[in-house]
């Protein structure tokens, strides 16, 4: 059996949730879909139609909102496949073949195996006016997935992992906050003896933060990854661009000094990124600057 897992927060999933089940009906082997929400105050309804219209299709309601590496951990909890697919809320699936093609790379999986299928976003146009900056980040700095290189930096929204492997080796609840929870479970996983792999499945962002929420969450992220940085190999920092120039500006006693021009940059910077002069090299600089007071 394999177990499609959506993790959901206030946001109408039915379109997403029926376009699986299509798909799924088509299968040879079993399934089943398990949509749990966390915490929502939105949508809930919608959502629990959507699954009532299969039998094979489960509506879970939280009241509690667990964030997003525990919420899971519960789903993988309530799973009964042997391989688990998870995907995001906010994705759209596109290709008739999504399904398919995530089932035909299951069948030839080595033990061990995490299959990614990445994300694409639509062109700029398609979002509204105050989601460019989450475009331009988005669009621009996703970790790249293909069938020539390696998966780097791995990302929850769409991958598919053995349940035993999953359960042996969750999600790390202590992070409530976004981001970084998936950077953290990426290397532990390696570290398990896990590889990561490619499936050409990818999925639309559909819905992106406005500038306000997602310079937000840009915030929580760079504090979970400076909480994360004690738990990380040496090794593994080198990989994570932000932390090896931290780690670079400190050698060279500059991060003290960034640290105490972080009053007068941030909001300076903020203003630039919440403006038509939005650029990749200020939300850089604003990333670092936010990092530099956490040391």
């Amino acid at each position: 059996m394999t177990s499609l897992l959506l993790p959901i927060y206030n946001h109408d999933t039915s379109r997403l949730i029926r376009e699986l089940c299509r798909q799924a009906e088509s299968l040879p082997s079993d399934w089943e879909l398990i949509a749990m929400e966390d915490g929502s105050t939105l949508f809930t309804e919608q959502n629990r139609r959507a699954c009532a219209e299969n039998t094979r299709t489960y509506h879970i309601y939280n009241k509690e909102n667990v964030g997003r590496a525990a919420i899971r951990n519960r789903l993988a909890e309530k799973a009964c496949g042997e391989w688990l697919i998870f995907l995001d809320c906010d994705s759209s699936v596109e290709s008739p073949l999504w399904l398919s093609r995530y089932t035909e790379a299951i069948a030839k999986a080595a033990p061990g195996t995490i299959l990614c299928g990445g994300r694409r976003y639509r062109e700029a146009e398609a979002y509204p006016a105050d989601c460019q900056l989450h475009w331009l980040v988005g669009s621009n700095r996703e970790p790249c997935v293909g069938p020539d290189e390696p998966v780097r930096n791995f990302t929850s929204n769409n991958f598919a992992v053995r349940r035993d492997f999953f359960l042996s080796h969750p999600f790390d609840e202590q992070l409530r906050t976004y981001g970084h929870e998936d950077t953290l479970f990426g290397f532990q996983a390696l570290r398990a003896g896990a590889r990561y792999g490619y499936v050409d499945a990818p999925v639309v962002h559909d819905t992106l933060d406005s500038d306000e929420a997602f310079l937000d969450k840009t915030a929580q992220s760079v504090g979970n990854l400076a909480a994360i940085e004690s738990e990380l190999l040496p090794s593994e920092i080198a990989q994570i661009h932000l932390l090896r120039v931290k780690n670079r500006l400190r050698a060279f006693g500059l991060l003290r000094v960034l640290k105490g021009l972080a009053p007068f940059l941030l909001p300076r910077l903020k203003r630039c990124l919440l403006s038509p002069q939005r650029s990749l090299r200020a939300f850089d600089l604003y990333k670092m600057t936010l990092l530099s007071t956490l040391f």
